[in-house]
């Protein structure tokens, strides 16, 4: 007999229902089924003296009801607690996977073209045990510096193995460019940042800044947006590289690191790369800034491994990215030419799909255009990212983790960041994130919608400031 019958036995008696269960023990009461459902059974008060004789066979019935009540539930209770066994076993199974898994990953990496062999030490130090649950780490990871002239890292096709291939047309045209235009991407007036490719599974590419004097913070790691790459912080860069360390990395199947031959660009898969990323470099504290995808990828390390920031930017992008803005950004992937014949096609579609670039001159625009296309196989121009990125119905797909999580696990100062017109952050939203983040800040780039180039006049000094309170504890030698 469940709470809920006697409960309702009370209300229907006004009375509490302790007496009910002691009429129930003096036998004063006898069910009486109400409708088929067995949970619609109501307990009805008859007097002893209108019964006659039947008190006693009545309190028999009741009280075989009641054991039959119980024995139901015991029964209950030993199905949940077989099905709890089960679950625990699953667990424990896949705890040793995890660890095995874990154990195996350390030593296995792909090496660099260029990179020197590794040494007798090395290899005996590859069967250390490992403790599965220590943070993933990498030994570092030699790097193959390509320059003062970059070559570009040609993905390959999903046939093919991943090879770095030179395209001397692209570093050329970057070495000749010398005018940066604010947000679009394009070279910098400063000296040209360190071109280099390190092997993490996928070989990814990243371009550095060092300046020439020690710094007394921690270094900035830029990480773009969907079908973007590092070059589109061209703009930000030109201003921070003198007084910062500055890396701005292309992710897997962006810009001009390798394509994941599973096509696997979720989350999880690029947090996992800047993890490793970060530890074959030895950065042990970094401030993260993000932008879009790139925002959603800094926030899940800093989820996964809280201490490895000292700072965070969020640029346009949070757990409650609008669906409308998530679609926009997926269909203009999917809309665009495949491929542009020659660069005259594809400044002519740029100036008729971007108004915005009427106020620049072609010189800045050619630099932004090779700075986001390269030359394919059959001469023609195609873009810096995976073609399956087109395949995406929305960009949901990729957000396998939990951000809404993230957000509650942030440590560390934090800089939130969104256009005044962005349709991928809300005022809202972003003021969520700011409530749940001690000590967050949140700035709005006018007239700008999704997303900031960080450059503008309402951000760049919030950022310059932000970044200049995040000191480490000593000075860090400039590389």
């Amino acid at each position: 007999m469940s709470q809920q019958t006697i409960e309702e036995a009370a209300q229907l008696l006004g009375v509490t229902t302790a007496e009910i269960w002691r009429r129930i023990r003096r036998g004063d009461l006898v069910g009486q089924r109400v409708g088929n459902s067995r949970e619609t059974r109501l307990l009805v008060e008859v007097p002893a003296q209108a019964l006659g004789g039947t008190r006693k066979p009545a309190a028999q019935d009741l009280a075989r009801e009641l054991r039959g009540d119980v024995a139901l539930l015991v029964g209950e209770m030993g199905a949940y607690r077989a099905e709890a066994d089960e679950l625990a076993e699953e667990r424990d199974a896949l705890r040793g996977v995890l660890e095995s898994a874990l154990t195996d990953l350390a030593p296995v990496r792909a090496p660099v073209a260029g990179a020197p062999a590794a040494s007798e030490e090395d290899a005996e130090s590859d069967g250390a045990a490992v403790d599965p649950r220590a943070p993933v780490a990498l030994r570092p990871v030699p790097t193959v510096d390509l320059s003062p002239t970059p070559e570009a890292f040609r993905p390959p096709e999903p046939t093919e193995a991943v090879e770095p291939v030179g395209t001397p047309a692209e570093a050329e045209a970057e070495a000749e460019a010398e005018v940066a235009e604010p947000g679009v991407g394009s070279s910098v007036e400063s000296e040209r940042p360190a071109s280099k490719v390190v092997a993490t599974g996928v070989p990814l590419h990243y371009l550095e800044w060092s300046p020439t004097e020690p710094v007394a913070t921690p270094p900035v790691v830029l990480i773009h947006g969907i079908s973007g790459n590092a070059r589109n912080y061209d703009a930000l860069t030109a201003v921070l590289a003198d007084r910062f360390h500055v890396y701005a990395l292309d992710l897997r199947g962006h810009g001009d690191s390798g394509w994941d031959e599973h096509r696997d660009y979720r989350v999880s898969a690029l947090v996992y790369d800047l993890n490793l990323f970060l530890d074959a470099l030895g950065l042990q504290e970094v401030v993260l800034v993000g932008t879009g995808l790139g925002a959603d990828v800094a926030l899940g390390l800093v989820s996964a491994r809280p201490g490895i920031a000292r700072g965070l930017v969020l640029n346009d992008s949070g757990p409650e990215a609008g669906s409308a803005g998530l679609t926009r950004v997926i269909d203009a992937i999917r809309e665009a030419p495949v491929d542009f014949g020659n660069m005259a096609e594809a400044m002519g579609w740029w100036r008729e799909h971007y108004p915005s670039l009427a106020e620049y001159d072609d010189l800045v625009v050619t630099e932004f255009i090779h700075s986001t296309l390269r030359e394919g196989a059959d001469g023609r121009l195609v873009w810096k990212f995976d073609p399956a990125l087109r395949a995406l119905e929305n960009l949901r797909d990729l957000r396998d983790i939990d951000l809404g999580v993230a957000v509650g696990r942030i440590a560390c100062p934090t800089l939130i960041v969104r256009g005044e017109y962005s349709d991928v952050l809300s005022r809202d939203a972003a003021r969520r994130i700011r409530g749940r983040v001690r000590g967050a800040t949140l700035v709005e780039a006018k007239g700008v919608a999704h997303a900031p180039a960080l450059v503008e006049e309402d951000v760049l000094p919030a950022l310059e400031s932000f970044l200049q309170s995040i000191g480490t504890e000593g000075p860090v030698a400039a590389s």
